[in-house]
């Protein structure tokens, strides 16, 4: 099984000794129980390498899946990014106070402002130093009859995608790419008897695994490439500066940034929410304002003094 693999992987000979017991010409039964174990995996020189191979099999579901769990937070999160029309109403009001506060300046009349300008407007605070240009543009858009909550619902996976390193995904799947194809080279495609021997060595299993790992990278790697794509079309509609447009924790590092400075302005700026009672709990509150009522008027009976 699977545990057994990894406790046989854990103690593996290392090349100096299994080089040394292959020396060995004595009987086996001679040597300590470490050195005739040694002994057996010299007579297998690919051991190794199909115990790692079998590993990775095991591994490979799970490998699969958390590329593909990434891959849905950066494209949930870019899609959101795009697509959120509160996230663009707020940035169409920052714009617009911006323009404001700079007219009769070379920077009214601007067209866009940089990403991190959004990462300033918490620190612009009114004459009363009680509310800042973030919170001024949040209660606009709630006078607007906008909640501006929908920004945190709508970029929920973005600070997610930001702890995902594009090199490290890239790496993953090549590196799946990799072992699949040294499988596939190695086991199926054979060109001498005696390596067509060795490929009944191999369980069915290990088989039907290069093909379908084969297919499963194709289809991992196409979606790499598609997220890249949609993830250089979000950079280019917020027309982001990056050192590397190819890093997506660069740009969403950025907007969880960002996010950090709209929740403390969200809470200044929204007024609190009041729980509404359900009809039974309204209905006992009335009951007892009513008993304290008819109380106070009705008084204890007895006559003063």
């Amino acid at each position: 099984d699977v545990e057994t693999l990894r406790r046989v992987q854990g103690i593996f000979p290392s090349p100096e000794e299994i080089a040394t017991v292959a020396r060995y010409k004595g009987k086996a039964e001679d040597l300590a129980e470490t050195e005739r174990l040694f002994l057996a995996f010299a007579k297998d020189k690919s051991l190794k390498r199909k115990i790692s191979w079998m590993l990775y099999m095991a591994d490979f579901p799970a490998v699969c899946r958390e590329l593909k769990r990434k891959l849905d937070v950066l494209n949930k999160a870019i899609h959101s990014l795009i697509n959120s029309q509160c996230l663009r109403l707020l940035l169409r009001i920052v714009l617009k106070l911006g323009n404001y506060m700079n007219a009769g300046s070379k920077k009214g009349r601007a067209y866009g402002f940089k990403l991190k300008t959004l990462m300033q407007l918490s620190g612009i605070k009114s004459a009363d130093r009680k509310t800042s240009l973030l919170g001024y543009a949040i209660k606009h858009m709630i006078e607007k009859n906008h909640d501006p909550t929908q920004i945190l619902t709508d970029l929920k996976d973005v600070e997610a995608a930001a702890r995902i390193e594009s090199k490290t995904l890239s790496s993953e799947v090549a590196k799946m790419g990799t072992i699949v194809r040294a499988m596939t080279d190695k086991i199926l495609n054979k060109k001498s008897v005696s390596e067509a021997k060795e490929l009944a060595e191999y369980p069915d299993d290990v088989i039907v695994f290069c093909e379908k790992g084969a297919e499963e990278h194709r289809l991992l790697s196409d979606s790499v490439e598609k997220t890249k794509g949609e993830f250089l079309k979000m950079t280019n509609f917020f027309t982001l500066e990056m050192k590397d447009k190819t890093a997506f924790e660069e740009a969403f590092k950025l907007w969880a940034e960002f996010l950090n400075h709209f929740r403390p302005a969200l809470k200044l700026a929204a007024p609190k929410k009041v729980k509404s009672k359900t009809p039974a709990a309204a209905a006992k509150a009335e009951g007892e304002t009513s008993k304290k009522s008819e109380g106070k008027e009705g008084g204890d009976g007895r006559s003063p003094g």
